[in-house]
């Protein structure tokens, strides 16, 4: 009898035993079985509803920006927007300083108004920004998770006794 993965069934030493699954169903790959259980959201199995001996951990902010291309491409394109409206409101509030003279003195309090308001206004849209990319991620977080599955090994000490059984006969 040859042990196959009975979710990509490839036949390999690599198998476990996670579940009270018979013989031809019983073996699996822990990464196979690890990917199945992220897709599916479930910790039991399919056929005999053993519920699997796993870890789940939640994924990372890291793993979140590799797999969400549009939350990725907003953070850059906000990261840069910021460093240029920082910018040119420090470029310009120097240049404003520096030629400061009698005539300018309105014109320069209401550049320095203007520079008030349009911080104000970036750092509300920032807070927001920040608080919905927040909000997007602890959702995405909350339903992938890293499942690592453990073997279930009375099971596969049984299987195994089974299987030298049914060879040496």
């Amino acid at each position: 009898m040859v042990k196959r993965c009975r979710i990509c069934l490839k036949a390999d030493d690599d198998l476990i035993v996670p579940c009270n699954c018979k013989v031809n169903f019983a073996f699996v790959h822990t990464k196979c079985l690890s990917q199945w259980l992220e897709a599916t959201l479930d910790d039991a199995c399919d056929i005999c509803k053993f519920k699997f001996i796993c870890n789940k951990e939640p994924k990372s902010f890291k793993q979140w920006l590799m797999s969400e291309e549009d939350e990725r491409s907003d953070i850059i394109t906000m990261t840069i927007l910021s460093v240029m409206i920082i910018y040119i409101l420090a470029l310009g509030c120097t240049f404003n300083y520096y030629t400061l003279n009698i005539v300018n003195v309105i014109f320069s309090d209401l550049m320095w108004s203007l520079t008030v308001i349009i911080c104000i206004f970036f750092i509300s849209w920032l807070a927001h920004f920040v608080q919905r990319k927040f909000d997007s991620f602890m959702n995405w977080r909350e339903y992938n998770f890293n499942i690592t599955v453990s073997e279930n090994t009375e099971r596969r000490l049984d299987l195994f006794s089974i299987i030298e059984n049914n060879f040496s006969s």
